[in-house]
């Protein structure tokens, strides 16, 4: 008889999440409201009541596991939102979509919603268009290349 005992143990932890949102910096009269996040998304409703308004928000993702991660996609659920006079604008400490995430560290995205100083007359958004909501979806995987 032939007998095989054996056992392994996975010390690995994937944890990578949106860890928090903050308003960076808004003008007097625009209204940032309360973003809010899950693990992977970020969501925000921001009133912008005339041209010049703007809301600036940082979200924060970090990697709280032991495995290293590189983000695979952004999907930006105010992309095609962009009016005559409300515009958005996504960057980040490294905007790019192979952006590694290494055990222990953070990624920042700075997402802002501004009301275009051009946006007068005939180009002024409706009571609707001033209140937006947008969201920002990150999508991250283990980092399988060598270091």
């Amino acid at each position: 008889d032939l007998e095989i005992k054996g056992g392994a143990t996975l010390s690995n932890t994937w944890n990578v999440q949106i860890t928090d949102i903050s308003v960076e910096n808004k003008t007097e009269t625009a209204n940032a409201g309360t973003p809010t996040f899950t693990s992977t998304t970020a969501n925000f409703a921001a009133v912008l009541e005339k041209p010049g308004d703007y809301v600036t928000y940082k979200v924060t993702v970090t990697n709280a596991g032991s495995i290293n991660a590189v983000l695979t996609s952004v999907n930006e659920g105010f992309a095609n939102q962009d009016t005559d006079s409300i515009e958005y604008v996504l960057s980040s400490d490294n905007p790019k979509a192979t952006a590694k995430l290494t055990s222990g560290s953070t990624h920042t995205f700075i997402v802002t919603a501004t009301y275009k100083s051009s946006a007068t007359g005939e180009n002024a958004p409706t009571e609707e268009e001033k209140t937006k909501q947008f969201s920002l979806q990150l999508n991250y995987n283990q980092d399988l290349t060598s270091e």
